[in-house]
């Protein structure tokens, strides 16, 4: 989403896990959620382990939350959903407790009935940089890993056959062809000892002969 885009939500039908107790804050929020065509699914986070809801957004009773047998038990705060908790109190252990939970936004109690809305799509806006920022430096980490592995399958290519750098490159590229798989897949199966660079000598000349 552009920084520049306004930000806009329609959260009919989605699915709420509310893990809090009883009362009023969770009346409230409970209300203010099914205006907004969104499911409560209510856990009460002081009872027994209960099975995990399937949900889109996920809020959590931070005073009942870190003592809470559920939480403990059979439900597992789900890590590719936003989350939201409902703060009571400033000390540290608290803020701490928030933050391990990954929590994407809060809001302070008592619940009120105004600015829930503003912090659903600013907690969604979180989630969804954090999620991007998560995938693209897991796609660079693959793409430095790869490189490695090639440079590293090119290195012996140049020690076995004496040849240089963008030779060596060039008898990946051409192996790869050979056996339908990426430069990558080849150095891989070069490095690993799957396959040995002697092996692509042979198709290096059989290339050769076919042009």
């Amino acid at each position: 989403m552009s920084r520049n885009t306004r930000p806009r939500r329609n959260f009919l039908g989605w699915r709420a896990l509310m893990l809090c107790g009883a009362g009023r804050d969770r009346d409230v929020l409970t209300q203010q959620l099914q205006r907004l065509g969104i499911v409560p699914v209510v856990v009460d986070a002081m009872s027994e382990p209960v099975a995990q809801e399937p949900c889109d957004l996920v809020f959590i009773d931070v005073d009942v939350g870190r003592h809470s047998p559920a939480l403990g038990g059979g439900v597992d705060i789900p890590q590719d959903r936003p989350v939201l908790a409902l703060i009571g109190s400033d000390v540290p252990s608290a803020v701490e407790w928030v933050i391990e939970q990954g929590a994407c936004g809060y809001l302070v109690k008592p619940i009120r009935g105004t600015g829930i809305l503003a912090s659903l799509v600013i907690a969604c806006h979180v989630f969804e940089e954090r999620t991007t920022s998560t995938r693209t430096i897991s796609e660079l980490r693959h793409r430095l890993k790869a490189r490695q592995l090639v440079c590293s399958a090119a290195i012996r290519i140049i020690d076995v056959f004496g040849i240089g750098e963008d030779e060596a490159f060039h008898v990946l590229k051409i192996g790869s062809m050979e056996r339908r798989t990426t430069v990558e897949d080849l150095a891989a199966m070069i490095v690993s000892g799957e396959l040995s660079v002697q092996a692509l000598g042979s198709d290096v000349e059989a290339r050769r002969l076919r042009v």
